[in-house]
């Protein structure tokens, strides 16, 4: 214990010294034998201090106040400690501690000196505001420090104290509030910025202890002279306002910002927000109830504010200065967006303006705003409401009829909360005046009167009630009786009792003392009442007939009231009078503008840009007419007709039909649905619709609807245009009948122009059906020409032609049902008759002043087909001559037509060539973009034989418009020329016009033909399908054309449709018979054609079994033809068709004729008549004549001894005779042959069969399927051999299941073959699907005979490959008796349990 003290002793000296380092070693020794003492580690830290050996120092003093918390020592030496070394936060939390030690300790001078410490740290050293706010609170009663530190020494003022806390937690709150907008600006729902911020705030400040402080402070400013108590009051107040939104009981808080407010204002504060509050709580209907003064003071005094702004902007519009006004206005709604002054007072000015859509605009937001206001300081400002609510149903009113409901539904709110509001029962029954509803008006307007007796304009509305139901005497004295006791005149009231008496009828509108008189009296009172303008017009326009003056008036309504519709209406029609339309539609917009909602002039604005052939933005202007009226049926019928001059043609459908589901009665509604149909191509559909609104018509009595009537004709004529390019030719020209038929209808009601031209369109179309005469409506073509009396020869003074004498013949026929004329003969007289149509379409034109120059064009073209039909005889240079004055008429009167200079050139052609190549090079200028002229160029060139220059005309015009066939037969004929296949040019000129270009058939036909005819052996028959199909139809189109009706005929040979093609052959040679009637100088040509055919004719009819036609035809060819080989070739003919009609002395005399004169033809042709020869005289049967036809066979084999002809013939003698010498010299001589050579010559394998048959002759099956085999695998891809070995080997019926299993495998790989090959007969197929069958049902019998291993899986059930095979074979070949057969076998094993 000495040591202890001794020690400790030594230790305080050391550090009085400042020998620290000696202090610690007395501090450790005391350590060492009493760890816990206190002094020990006050001295260590004391002496560490000293060495600034920081960290052990600060733990000796903390292990000191670990030991004895309640010692001074330690705690103050740690604060010096920390205060030396500036640790401030460290300071902080000690001293904190250290106050609570002094407070139990009683110490309140040093409790003092530790808080300002604190406080000084917080506020300065180490700012922290919340702990700073936190010290603070320690001066202020309440504080359990307070009575100690009152003890100790003078304290702060409290209001200081409070103030400072103020401030404090003011800042800290903005800044939470900056900080959490900034952290939700980026929400997606985060709003508008304004209501971001007053949503924030009045979370905040939900929370916030301010209020409390706020009470705190301005309590004690009272008492305290130096206090700023405006200032905090308005700093209270800013902060009520934020938070009476948040709270549910805002009662109290809105009575004390009301106070605060006042107080405020009554000290003439330097801040707009008491002012602003009071302002916009006013509880007020107008603008007249605020308080004046005030807002005076509060403009005087914030001149710049958004409020102060709407104040000026009110007194300006107030003062007449309308233009300031708005500029006000305009700024301070901006700077004050959510201002109830602001909106109350917009909407009322826009409202008296005459604005209606923005004054219900700014009132309907007003109203929400006081809806708004009532939420956040939960009182309503009821007075503030009604007047929005009153402004919305006047803008309603007036706006349009169809809000009516509307602003009833707010006049009734009015009138249940404000029963004496005169504004709104005044509102109130004017609408119901103008429903009609006239008495529950008067009951309105009565009790108007009731409430205010003084109410004039109540009267007046009465007196109009009265009017309107005819009690004109008593509308009269109430009208006159509001005029007399009215304080001032009223211009309305003058307007009303004049319209009274423009109601009262003629008398009183005539006399200038009745009606004129008060709208004359109304204006002159107000020179700004536009209606009495209005009517001032009405009674120029309607009584004075002075429409200058009516238009004036007119035009000053509308300037006085913009959206005066009735002065719009009546302006328009004169503008539109006087051909002003540029000015009717600058009204007629203006109107739109000003009232979107009303449909009719949006109507009227459609239909005036339709007639500007402005459709594009007609358009639209219907459809706003729409959104005002969706029934309205002009409105949907005028933007159909925009859409469908537009070229939209599916949505005027869709027009067109709401217009006819509105109005389904409207015959023009049904007449533009058919309309747009034939647009759309539907032609079938259009032609029902013409039909039906033909009906329509006639079941309201109506005259027959021509426009429907020439639209039926019109699609009918389409239709048979449609069906010609489908190839569908009769129903063309049944098309074309009807309409004929629609035309002699409409010529018997109204003979129009437009009828003729499509009687004359109707005419010219049948010529490109001429092969359907026999279905022409002549008798409705005599009735037509029979309607032209006197002729337009007559009409126009035309010299007659031989059209007239044409039609004239036509008119003296006795038409039957079973009329018809020759080809050539009714085509001139339908052309006669359309050049009769046209005149009259010309003469009826000239009639209305049109010259026509399109109805000269058709004319000029309908005699350039009447040449061309007449090109041999006499008439032709006629025809031509009128063609070429027609159409310089036509350019005359149109000079920029590429058609007619097109036309121009086709027809100059082949007479004039410099005027054809100016044609057509004027026709190119006037439309370059054209292929039509550029083809026809390509011809002309052509024709000169300047290739290079034809090749590039057609390029061009291929390059303008691909698909224009033309130029494609122009290049395929100038390929052909310059020696280039051009069977591709072809085919695609074909396909592309689907068989409806003549040219395009025939050159494609031909050309398929020859590349067919250089593989003569090729048996694809598909390849000629098309171009068959490419001829039937030139030949229905023109059935007179020699050389397609020929062609036809060979490649319908080729298909093997022998008949087909002898009718063919026939028809050509017709055709070159009238040809060389028509045409001395071609006969001799035509002759030799003749001959040449006729030996077509003679080989198909043979083919066909006509053998009998056959000779009479090769007899007529010998006859006439000149050429050794050919005549020589129908010889052959000739003695084939003998010897097949059994005429053999006939066939030996032709073949002995056509031996001798094949001698001078090459040896092989010489050969094949030598065996031809011999087939005859075998046939004669008698000995001599069989050896003699043997020698002429080894005669051709010894100058041949590949012929294989000639040794199949000797072969099959052999066979015949049983000559087994002869038969095996034929065999070895046939298999001398080289396989390759023999292959090339026995294209049908005879040589295959013959062996076959000579072994099976000879009993050898084996042999006979050996030699096939072996021809099979000489050439496996002949199907016919495959089949001929299944044959042979199914015949043979071997009981061994591996040849089963071959025979089987054979017949299936026959069957393969066939089934892919395209030329294969179906008798081939038949026939391998029959051994197929067969080969199946022999290996069901093998496997039922034959006796199964226990172990052995029975075998596969065929039983459905049979039936299916069997019926396969009868379907593709019905007429052969042995597939029914095996088909009732097939049936049979179908019957037959399975195998187990």
């Amino acid at each position: 214990m000495n040591n202890t003290k001794a020690n400790l002793k030594n230790a305080r000296e050391a550090l009085g010294s400042k020998k620290y380092e000696d202090a610690i070693k007395f501090c450790k020794r005391v350590l060492d034998w009493e760890s816990q003492n206190y002094n020990a580690y006050v001295f260590l830290g004391v002496a560490h201090n000293g060495l600034d050996q920081v960290e052990d120092a600060e733990n000796a003093y903390q292990k000191a106040i670990e030991i004895n918390p309640e010692q001074m020592l330690a705690w103050q030496g740690l604060v010096s400690f920390y205060e030396k070394r500036e640790q401030w936060s460290k300071l902080a939390i000690t001293l904190e501690k250290l106050i609570d030690t002094y407070l139990l300790a009683g110490d309140g001078v040093r409790l003092y000196e530790s808080i300002q410490k604190l406080v000084d740290i917080y506020q300065n050293k180490d700012a922290d505001e919340t702990k700073f706010v936190k010290a603070l609170y320690y001066y202020l009663p309440g504080s359990k420090y307070y009575d100690l530190l009152t003890s100790a020494g003078s304290l702060p003022k409290a209001s200081t104290i409070w103030l400072q806390i103020l401030d404090l937690k003011s800042r800290q709150e903005e800044q939470h509030i900056e900080k959490e907008i900034k952290a939700r600006r980026m929400r997606i729902n985060a709003g508008p910025p304004a209501k971001l911020r007053a949503q924030v705030e009045a979370e905040i400040t939900a929370k916030s202890d301010l209020g409390n402080i706020f009470e705190t402070v301005l309590q004690d400013a009272e008492s305290d002279a130096s206090a700023d108590v405006t200032a905090i009051q308005t700093k209270y107040f800013l902060f009520l306002r934020k938070r009476i939104v948040s709270e549910k009981d805002k009662s109290k808080t809105y009575l004390k910002l009301c106070k605060l407010a006042e107080h405020l204002c009554d000290h003439n504060v330097d801040v707009q927000e008491p002012y602003e509050f009071l302002i916009e709580s006013s509880n007020v209907e107008s603008y007249d109830l605020y308080d004046q003064t005030f807002c005076e003071q509060y403009t005087a005094k914030f001149p710049d504010t958004g409020l102060s702004k709407l104040i000026q902007g009110q007194n300006l519009y107030k003062a007449g200065d309308g233009d300031s006004a708005f500029d006000f206005f305009s700024d301070g709604i901006e700077l004050a967006p959510e201002s109830l002054f602001g909106y109350q007072c917009l909407s009322w000015l826009y409202c008296d303006s005459k604005e209606y859509e923005t004054g219900l605009e700014y009132s309907t937001k007003g109203r929400d705003l006081v809806l708004q206001d009532a939420k956040n300081y939960g009182r309503l400002l009821d007075r503030v409401l009604l007047s929005m609510e009153l402004c919305m149903a006047t803008c309603y009113r007036k706006i349009d009829p169809k809000y009516f409901p509307d602003a009833m539904s707010l006049y009734k709110k009015i009138i249940e909360k404000f029963p004496e509001n005169i504004a709104a029962k005044n509102g109130y029954g004017l609408i119901l005046s103008s429903l009609n509803r006239q008495q529950d008006a008067l009951d309105q307007f009565q009790s108007i009167l009731e409430l205010d007796a003084t109410q004039h304009s109540a009267k007046v509305e009465i007196g109009w009630i009265y009017c309107q139901q005819g009690k004109f005497d008593e509308a009269l004295s109430l009208v006159e009786e509001a005029i007399e006791t009215s304080d001032e005149e009223n211009p309305e009231y003058f307007y009303r009792l004049g319209r009274i008496y423009w109601e009262m009828g003629d008398e009183y509108r005539n006399d200038k003392e009745g009606a004129y008189k008060c709208f004359i009296r109304s204006v002159k009172i107000d020179p700004h009442f536009g209606p009495a303008f209005t009517y001032l017009g009405h009674f120029y326009r309607l009584v004075s007939k002075d429409h200058a003056k009516a238009m004036k008036c007119y035009q000053k309504a509308l300037m006085l009231d913009p959206a005066d519709l009735d002065a719009a209406l009546h302006l328009v029609d004169y503008h539109i009078a006087d051909k002003e339309l540029d000015q009717a539609e600058v009204i007629l917009t203006d109107i739109t503008n000003l009232r979107t909602r009303a449909g009719w002039p949006w109507r009227r604005l459609g239909f005036l840009r339709m007639k500007k052939n402005d459709c594009l933005n007609a358009i639209p202007s219907f459809q706003s007419a729409l959104r005002a009226d969706a029934n309205d049926v002009l409105s949907w019928e005028g933007l159909a007709e925009s859409y469908l001059k537009e070229g939209r043609y599916t949505a005027a459908m869709k027009a067109f039909v709401r217009a006819r589901e509105l109005a389904p009665s409207n015959v023009y509604t049904s007449y533009q649905v058919a309309v747009v149909k034939q647009k759309l191509g539907l032609l079938e559909e259009a032609i029902v619709q013409y039909s039906d609104t033909l009906a329509l018509a006639e079941e309201q009595q109506q005259p027959v609807y021509i426009p429907a009537l020439k639209g039926l004709a019109d699609a009918h004529v389409l239709q048979g245009r449609e069906n010609f390019q489908q190839g569908f030719y009769g129903r063309a020209a049944d098309s074309y009948n009807a309409a004929l038929n629609a035309c002699l209808r409409g010529l018997e009601i109204h003979p129009m122009e437009s009828f003729w031209q499509l009687v004359g369109c109707t005419f010219t179309q049948y010529r490109t059906v001429m092969s359907y005469s026999h279905l022409f409506a002549f008798e409705d073509l005599q009735h037509i020409m029979r309607l032209l009396s006197p002729t337009p020869n007559e009409l126009l003074k035309l010299p007659e032609d031989t059209s007239s004498d044409l039609v004239a013949e036509f008119l003296s026929l006795q038409i039957d049902p079973d009329f018809t004329l020759p080809r050539k003969e009714c085509l001139d007289v339908l052309l006669s008759c359309a050049t009769f149509a046209y005149k009259q379409a010309i003469y009826l034109a000239s009639k209305a002043g049109s010259v026509s120059p399109s109805y000269w064009h058709d004319l000029g073209l309908t005699y350039h087909w009447l040449a061309e039909n007449n090109l041999n005889d006499i008439v032709y240079k006629d025809h031509m001559k009128l063609s070429l004055q027609c159409i310089k008429v036509a350019l005359k009167h149109d000079q920029e037509n590429f058609t007619f200079w097109n036309s121009l050139g086709v027809i100059a052609l082949n007479n004039d060539v410099k005027i054809s190549q100016h044609a057509f090079i004027k026709s190119m200028e006037y439309n370059s973009r054209s292929a039509i002229p550029w083809s026809n160029y390509g011809y002309l060139c052509l024709l000169q034989n300047d290739l290079e220059l034809a090749s590039a005309a057609f390029d061009a015009a291929q390059a303008v418009d691909p698909e224009w066939i033309s130029s494609w037969i122009g290049q395929a004929y100038v390929a052909n020329i310059w020696g280039n296949s051009s069977s591709t040019l072809f085919e695609h000129a074909f396909d592309t016009s689907n068989g409806t270009i003549l040219d395009a058939n025939y050159g494609y036909a031909s050309s398929v033909l020859s590349q067919v005819s250089l593989h003569p052996h090729s048996s694809d028959a598909s390849l000629l399908v098309s171009p068959a199909f490419a001829l039937q139809k030139l030949t229905e189109q023109n059935p007179d054309n020699p050389a397609a009706l020929n062609v036809y005929g060979l490649i319908l040979e080729r298909l093997q449709q022998f008949g087909q093609a002898a009718e063919a052959y026939a028809g050509s040679i017709l055709a070159l018979e009238e040809c060389m009637e028509r045409d001395q100088e071609q006969a001799v040509l035509c002759q030799e054609r003749i001959s040449k055919v006729h030996a077509n004719l003679a080989r198909v009819l043979c083919a066909n079994g006509d053998f009998e036609g056959a000779i009479s035809s090769y007899t007529i060819a010998i006859d006439s033809l000149q050429d050794d080989g050919a005549k020589l070739y129908c010889e052959l003919g000739a003695g084939i068709s003998y010897y097949f009609n059994n005429q053999l002395e006939e066939a030996l005399t032709m073949f002995e004729q056509a031996l001798t004169n094949a001698d001078t033809q090459s040896a092989e042709m010489r050969q094949n008549v030598s065996v031809l020869l011999s087939q005859v005289l075998w046939a004669l049967g008698g000995e001599e004549q069989r050896d003699l036809a043997q020698q002429e066979l080894f005669k051709c084999i010894g100058d041949n001894p590949y012929h294989l002809a000639s040794i199949f013939g000797l072969c099959a003698m052999g066979l015949i005779q049983d000559n087994d010498t002869l038969t095996e010299a034929a065999v070895q001589e046939m298999m001398k042959i080289p396989f390759g050579k023999a292959g090339f010559i026995d294209n049908e394998n005879n040589g295959g069969w013959l062996l076959s048959k000579y072994h099976e002759l000879k009993g050898s099956t084996e042999g006979a399927i050996q030699a096939l085999a072996k021809l099979v695998h000489q050439t496996p891809a002949n199907a016919s051999l495959w089949t001929a070995m299944a044959d042979q080997m199914i015949g043979k019926r071997h009981s061994n299941a591996p040849y089963l299993s071959s025979t089987i495998a054979v017949s299936n790989t026959s069957l393969s073959m066939l089934a892919a090959s395209s030329s294969a007969t179906a008798q081939e197929k038949s026939l391998a699907y029959y051994d197929f069958a067969r080969a199946l049902i022999q290996q069901r019998e093998h496997n039922k005979i034959r006796k199964r291993k226990a172990k052995e899986a029975p075998p596969p059930d065929r039983r459905h490959d049979i039936i299916t095979a069997a019926q396969r074979a009868v379907f593709l070949a019905p007429w052969d008796t042995k597939a029914w057969t095996l088909l009732g076998i097939a049936k049979s094993c179908m019957s037959e349990p399975i195998e187990t």
